[in-house]
């Protein structure tokens, strides 16, 4: 173990040696700051001639590191982080479960500062990945070096490493795999269910999913005691604090009806993608720019020329049979083949929903497991000639796929460091003396170099740095919304970062009603699914006319977007219905006239019931109409007041001032779980205006309050802590 730990710190600290030694960190905002707005207008002194830059991680920027700050900061204030105000007009946070708030790794976060805790989290990975991959390796019987290296090339094996530089939460799910498998074979329960557990907690629904039902089988493989069995019951009832929420939200999002099929279409890979086993890159690098596939991070299949080579090295026994029809089921189900398609079109609950090929994530492993038992039996049996054939295969492989199917420069290029590797396996073959020491060093020399071409290191200056555009939202527009026109378009979950409030949003899950409605602007005003991934008011292109999209303007209205921001001379949001109030350099701030308040008092509304009726009556109406989808009680002609006095994550208050029975309308996002009290006294939410809230205010009334207590969460809770009880005595009585 001791010479394990001591080679994965050395090689973390060589491929992280921009963050150790030079002070930056693994997060990409180098890439931010140069192609998203507001920041890709700025001039950055001292960077006169362009900032070093690579194209990957956009989840990062724009989902993970905001929704993490959130969570922290408010968590540091005593706040349970349910809610998220800043985006999607609100939406779920704790039970959107990429959030991860119940991880118990999140604890470095409570330690450090932000970008270091952020930076902790993306190297502990592959050091986590490789200590568990031992300890399970060291559990079957092959030799302690051969556990090493099987260890090593999990722990940076291709599909980890960009994961780790292109999505946080993925491979913190992964990684607790092979302790899962470790403590099945070790019959130990405990260990069992806290390693299920923190999957559960890592944040990553699909991987969370293989590594179930890869740890129930070999349960089941290793015919494991009963107690074993529970453990995945017992973790999930302990993840239920997580689950339940998260399963609510899932129910009410586009994730459930969604037409998926484009997803089979784009990451189903073709058969000629398994040439990626010896050459990555042959199609390219998104990180050098020369990347000519897509999806980069989603078809990774490589973990290394030579493990790749020791697999085939294999004796057949019982747990090698196991990891081969491992392997090969989760190559096949990543691969575009009739049978396989036609598995994922039987529209199986989430396995239908997934990304296909992200099972490559169980190949990896299950190759990285092969790899080890391969080397073992090259040392043990010394079948050198059987390596030097094998690599003079590839070699001619190699060759022939460079004549026949590599046509552009750089996948020709990209087959040259594979052949370089064969080439010195098949004379480290002829050592023989050397042979284990040399296929470490090639091994641990290849990961490194495609960990370094990948990974992207940034400058702390530009990790979220501030803006005037942001400034003056911050300063001045309170608990108004603002919204984007043209080629200035601002990423909308940025402004969870910075704390200002955008009714669009981008997430793997949020409420579908608020999708449907915002597309509706898309669609002029028919009815249509949610996208899968993002709520969005119909983008403006540049050069048209704000005033063309009726339906735009009306839902700018409802859901109270009073700025605009743009990038370009305004011409196209024309007066009186813009102002200007803010310009600097070609930046422009507008204020949308016609925006109604976040909140106010109305008794002007109709009732329909259909959704295609409640779209076609929002986008007939005007001024402070709404549609509500169940009859109330109000005085026909109401006059008053309402004033937001608190708004925060979990909470809103709004003092109001009524001489009449009339409705209260606020544009937050309607969803189970939050209660509404009208001078104390509990009050029913009515859905308004398709997805947003309205409740009856009585005469004289003087304050309404909205809190957000979700039952989910209540049960969660309960179930979690009956868990863990019933945990601790199976503990005590079987472990102990």
């Amino acid at each position: 173990m001791i010479k394990l730990v001591g080679l994965l710190l050395i090689i973390t600290c060589i491929l992280f040696f921009p963050y150790f030694v030079l002070g930056k960190t693994p997060f990409q905002a180098n890439f931010m700051v140069t192609f998203f707005a507001p920041w890709n207008t700025m001039k950055f002194p001292g960077w006169e001639h362009g900032i070093p830059n690579k194209p990957i991680g956009l989840d990062n920027l724009n989902l993970f590191y905001p929704y993490k700050q959130l969570s922290i900061d408010l968590m540091k204030i005593g706040i349970v982080p349910f809610w998220n105000p800043y985006n999607f007009t609100g939406s779920p946070l704790m039970a959107d479960f990429q959030s991860a708030i119940f991880y118990p790794l999140n604890i470095f976060y409570l330690l450090l500062p932000m970008i270091d805790a952020w930076s902790v989290m993306v190297f502990i990975q592959s050091i986590l990945a490789g200590i568990f991959t031992f300890l399970f390796l060291s559990s079957l019987p092959i030799q302690k070096t051969a556990a090493i290296f099987g260890a090593i090339t999990f722990a940076f094996s291709g599909e980890m490493i960009v994961w780790m530089g292109d999505h946080l939460v993925a491979s913190h799910t992964i990684l607790w795999l092979p302790l899962i498998l470790y403590a099945i074979e070790r019959r130990r329960l405990i260990l069992c269910v806290l390693a299920l557990t923190f999957a559960i907690f890592a944040g990553f629904a699909q991987p969370l999913v293989y590594v179930f039902v890869v740890s129930f089988v070999y349960a089941l493989y290793r015919r494991a005691p009963w107690q074993i069995y529970s453990a995945f019951l017992l973790s999930i009832g302990i993840g239920a604090i997580q689950l339940l929420p998260t399963f609510e939200l899932f129910v009410l999002s586009p994730r459930r009806t969604g037409d998926v099929g484009y997803l089979f279409d784009q990451f189903l890979m073709p058969l000629s993608h398994l040439i990626s086993y010896l050459a990555p890159d042959y199609l390219g690098n998104p990180a050098t720019y020369n990347y000519l596939g897509g999806g980069y991070h989603e078809s990774m299949l490589s973990i290394g020329v030579v493990p790749f080579l020791l697999i085939f090295l294999v004796r057949r026994n019982s747990t090698v049979k196991f990891f081969w029809i491992v392997a090969g089921l989760s190559l096949l189900l990543g691969l575009n083949l009739p049978f396989v398609r036609w598995f994922y079109d039987l529209g199986i609950p989430l396995v239908s929903t997934f990304v296909p090929s992200r099972i490559f994530f169980i190949n990896s492993f299950a190759l990285s497991v092969l790899a080890a038992f391969g080397l073992h039996e090259l040392l043990a049996k010394k079948s050198f000639k059987r390596l030097a054939l094998l690599s003079i295969l590839c070699l001619v492989v190699l060759g022939i796929w460079y004549l026949i199917k590599a046509k552009e420069p750089v996948m020709q290029r990209n087959l040259i460091l594979p052949g370089v590797i064969l080439a010195c396996t098949v004379i480290l073959t002829a050592t023989k003396r050397w042979i284990g020491v040399g296929l470490f060093v090639l091994m641990i020399a290849g990961q490194l170099y495609f960990g370094n071409k990948y990974l992207a290191f940034s400058d702390r200056q530009f990790v979220y740095p501030s803006h005037p555009v942001f400034t003056f939202l911050q300063e001045h527009a309170g608990f108004n919304r603002f919204w984007t026109y043209g080629d200035g378009y601002i990423n909308a979950n940025f402004a969870t970062q910075y704390r200002v409030y955008s009714p669009d949003g981008t997430d793997a899950l949020f409420p579908a009603r608020l999708g449907e409605l915002f597309y509706a602007t898309e669609t002029k005003g028919q009815y249509a699914p949610s996208p899968r991934i993002d709520a969005r008011i119909g983008r403006a292109r540049e050069g048209e006319s704000m005033l063309t999209n009726p339906y735009r303007l009306r839902l700018l209205s409802i859901v109270g977007a009073k700025y605009i921001t743009d990038w370009s001379e305004g011409a196209f949001l024309p007066p009186p219905l813009f102002t200007p109030v803010w310009q600097q350099e070609q930046w422009h701030i507008y204020e949308y006239r016609d925006a109604l308040p976040r909140a106010f008092l109305t008794s002007d509304f109709v009732v329909e019931k259909d959704s295609q009726k409640i779209l076609d009556k929002i986008f007939e109406n005007s001024g402070k109409k709404i549609v509500l989808e169940q009859d109330v009680k109000v005085d026909t002609i109401s006059t008053g007041s309402a004033v937001i006095n608190k708004y925060l994550p979990n909470t809103v208050s709004i003092d109001v001032d009524t001489q009449d029975n009339t409705l209260l309308y606020l544009s937050d996002t309607y969803y189970p779980g939050w209660r509404a009290y009208v001078d104390g006294a509990e009050t029913k939410i009515y859905r308004a205006n398709y997805a947003f809230r309205a409740v009856v205010v009585p005469k004289e009334a003087k304050r309404v309050e909205f809190y957000y207590k979700p039952n989910s969460f209540r049960w969660g809770i309960i179930i979690s802590l009956a868990s863990i009880i019933i945990g601790f005595f199976w503990w005590h009585r079987y472990e102990r």
